[in-house]
């Protein structure tokens, strides 16, 4: 999924459209307005991906993070949309949710 297909499927508080966006401070949430790289609003809770053993697990998107080598991510226990992403080359504990189209 793209950033734009969790807003529709999961929630959108418009937070990204109106540049509301959260960063971290002392492991806190503090809001930065255009600053922040974190989309954290009341749609968390939906984003969060559970293994059948009920883990629950980062996961990636396809939309692209700060540069070519990151990816924005959802966070495992929150929920929050990291949109300056992660790290590719450090997937360990990501996994991605499969969507589809299908056409009846």
């Amino acid at each position: 999924m793209s950033v734009g297909e969790v807003l529709q499927y999961f929630g959108d508080s418009g937070d990204l459209e109106s540049n509301k966006r959260w960063g971290s401070k002392d492991g806190e949430r503090v809001l930065n307005e255009s600053e922040g790289w974190i989309l954290n609003d009341e749609f968390n809770e939906r984003r969060v991906a559970v293994t059948e053993d009920g883990t629950a697990i980062h996961w990636w998107l396809r939309s692209p993070g700060h540069d070519g080598a990151y990816a924005v991510c959802i966070l495992a226990k929150r929920g929050e949309i990291i949109m300056d992403g992660h790290d590719v080359n450090d997937a360990d504990g990501f996994g991605v949710r499969p969507a589809l189209w299908l056409k009846l």
